[in-house]
């Protein structure tokens, strides 16, 4: 059981595995649209493998649950490669992954 770090924590996560080789998980071929389809779900969460939740966001720590994006990842942090036609500035960064679909 993992222990809320707030009251506003479940007491319990379900953990759903979604793994597979690169070619199946959506490795950064599409174009993040966190405003829509890739828009993040506070029901939804990941392990962090990366040292912010977004980039230039809220310092987190290996392991951490932090709320899930279009980035998801499971060893390789590649929340600084981004799509060619993506906007940083709308918070389209990383890779896709089917995660929030």
């Amino acid at each position: 059981m993992i222990t809320p770090t707030s009251d506003s924590e479940p007491e319990w996560y379900y953990v759903v595995v979604s793994a597979g080789q690169s070619n199946s998980m959506a490795y950064g071929e599409g174009l993040p649209l966190p405003d829509s389809y890739d828009k993040p779900d506070s029901r939804i969460r990941q392990l962090a493998r990366r040292s912010t939740v977004t980039p230039s966001g809220k310092a987190c720590a290996y392991n951490d649950i932090i709320l899930a994006d279009h980035c998801l990842h499971d060893v390789q942090d590649m929340s600084q490669y981004n799509h060619p036609k993506a906007d940083l500035n709308k918070g389209q960064y990383g890779c896709v992954s089917q995660g929030l679909h």
